[in-house]
């Protein structure tokens, strides 16, 4: 009888970083398009909730204070992490679409 080790090795497709892009690249598009549209609502709406926590007395509370600290750990994410994604995907496309044989 086949452990669950075996039958994982055998039906299972392993993608390497951006082998999906090798594969279909037709997904690789939308997912740019998501990554984009998702750095570039979650950058505004991280600012927003720093405004509002500074600009309000009422919200200076241990509360809104770790709100703002994960806005501010999130518009790191937002601002260099899914960007830079964003670049090594359009290059990995770049690279793909222009090597062709």
């Amino acid at each position: 009888m086949d452990t669950v080790e075996d039958t994982m090795e055998e039906n299972d497709v392993k993608f390497g970083r951006h082998e999906f892009l090798n594969t279909r690249p037709e997904h690789a598009i939308p997912c740019v398009v998501i990554i984009a549209i998702a750095s570039i609502v979650g950058t505004c709406g991280n600012i927003m909730i720093l405004a509002v926590v500074a600009s309000k007395k009422k919200l200076r509370n241990v509360e809104s204070i770790f709100i703002a600290n994960l806005a501010i750990s999130d518009l790191y994410v937002t601002t260099i992490a899914d960007p830079m994604s964003l670049v090594g995907t359009y290059a990995i496309l770049v690279f793909i679409y222009t090597n062709r044989l």
